[in-house]
């Protein structure tokens, strides 16, 4: 079947519009999938969306086997790293502390606090709820759920890739293999519920939070981390925009489009956070600059790569963060 034959057009997926404005065509420039996808803009709530786009049965194969989500990670580790990683967890996040923490670990926890709880991948924890239970939607190989696991949270998940959710589930998690609603969990069942890097890759995005909202129990949390379309990056490279990840995004949020979605699915008391790191700058220049042989390489290999890749960490606005309670 040829690529125009797989296409299907579909109306928004945050507000049902059927009117959209194509914007330009989008590539993977990080996984080698071939052709060019139509990136088009809803015209009544102003998401950008892949439209028309490939149906969600027949997207896995654009996954690669390397996909981050395939590959195992330590699951244990009590290095002093690791140590200090759930130090400042404990003291931004509402954690009781256990046992004796040494004087170094507090010493050099309190001058990074203050830069870690800016940081990206720091920001992927969630509030104490004593007993509490989470859902991860798109959990992968449960890395973000070990975190919740041994900070005392029941741990649940969901995932599409099956040698993903393998993984999470040997790591000792409860995660069901396929879309949310065919979970089917109880009403009010969770505390906490979160989709870290997930909901780009949610071809049915008012559904999915819909849904969400009836399994979170009165006076939950949502946390969803997703890239900033919003930002400078996006604007400025367009097409080139690493965080596109053409085909596998589906859906592309700026802050006021996410919270309309929350909003509209039942989610209120909206904040909104811009972490640092997550830009994909690197990658970025990287797409912008084939065909120009010279500053392509300057931006893929030596000293000013490097460079690039270690301000990445630091670069703001490159994904958003959004925080919304369900109505008590």
């Amino acid at each position: 079947m040829s690529e125009a034959q797989q296409l299907e057009n579909k109306p928004c997926g945050v507000c049902g519009s059927s009117q959209s404005t194509h914007l330009f065509e989008a590539r993977d420039y990080i996984y080698g999938n071939a052709g060019s996808w139509p990136v088009a803009q809803c015209a009544n709530c102003g998401v950008v969306f892949m439209n028309p786009r490939i149906p969600p049965a027949a997207i896995g194969p654009f996954y690669p086997k390397t996909y981050y989500t395939n590959s195992g990670e330590t699951r244990v580790n009590d290095s002093f790293r690791d140590r200090l990683k759930y130090y400042l967890i404990r003291r931004c996040y509402g954690y009781p502390p256990v046992g004796q923490t040494s004087i170094l670990i507090r010493i050099i926890g309190t001058l990074l606090r203050p830069l870690a709880s800016r940081m990206g991948t720091f920001q992927h924890n969630i509030r104490h709820v004593p007993g509490g239970r989470v859902l991860d939607v798109g959990c992968g190989n449960g890395w973000c759920l070990d975190t919740y696991k041994r900070l005392g949270w029941q741990t649940y998940g969901t995932e599409m890739g099956p040698d993903s959710a393998k993984l999470a589930q040997e790591a000792g998690h409860n995660v069901f293999l396929g879309e949310l609603k065919d979970a089917r969990y109880p009403d009010n069942s969770f505390d906490v519920l979160t989709l870290w890097d997930a909901l780009e890759h949610i071809h049915n995005p008012a559904e999915t939070i819909a849904e969400l909202n009836r399994v979170c129990r009165p006076g939950g949390w949502i946390y969803i981390y997703v890239p900033n379309y919003g930002s400078g990056y996006s604007r400025r490279f367009r097409d080139r925009w690493f965080m596109f990840t053409a085909p596998l995004h589906y859906y592309h949020y700026t802050a006021e489009s996410l919270t309309l979605l929350l909003n509209k699915e039942g989610f209120n008391q909206v904040e909104m956070h811009f972490p640092l790191g997550g830009a994909g700058f690197k990658p970025t220049l990287a797409a912008a600059t084939l065909g120009q042989p010279i500053r392509h390489a300057l931006v893929t290999r030596g000293p000013l790569a490097y460079l690039l890749k270690l301000a990445d960490r630091l670069m703001p606005d490159g994904h958003l963060l959004a925080i919304a309670r369900k109505q008590a």
